[in-house]
């Protein structure tokens, strides 16, 4: 969960997102104590579904997931998912980033 901390005379908002499959913990400040509050809310429901940076998008999810998925599936299916995730990642929708609102 994102925390928000005085640091001199702004406010600084400590949060985590996931980076190839790591932790990583990232800082941003503020010049008041509201806009902090208010990132803070923005990014923590991320923070909770381990959405990576907002540059995750549809595409690059869906090839990793099928790198991952792979393994424990049969060759039929594999090729299926393989011409679906193409089928998809040929469109604009896979450019977007995951925690986008349509």
């Amino acid at each position: 969960m994102a925390s928000i901390r005085r640091k001199g005379r702004s406010w600084q908002v400590v949060h985590s997102i996931h980076v190839d499959g790591e932790r990583k913990q990232r800082t941003r400040n503020f010049a008041t104590q509201a806009a902090a509050k208010s990132y803070a809310a923005q990014v923590t429901p991320l923070e909770q579904r381990g959405v990576g940076s907002v540059r995750t998008t549809l595409g690059d999810y869906l090839h990793e997931w099928l790198d991952r998925k792979v393994a424990d599936i049969e060759l039929n299916t594999a090729a299926g998912y393989r011409r679906w995730v193409g089928h998809i990642t040929r469109n604009a929708i896979a450019r977007r980033p995951l925690d986008c609102e349509f």
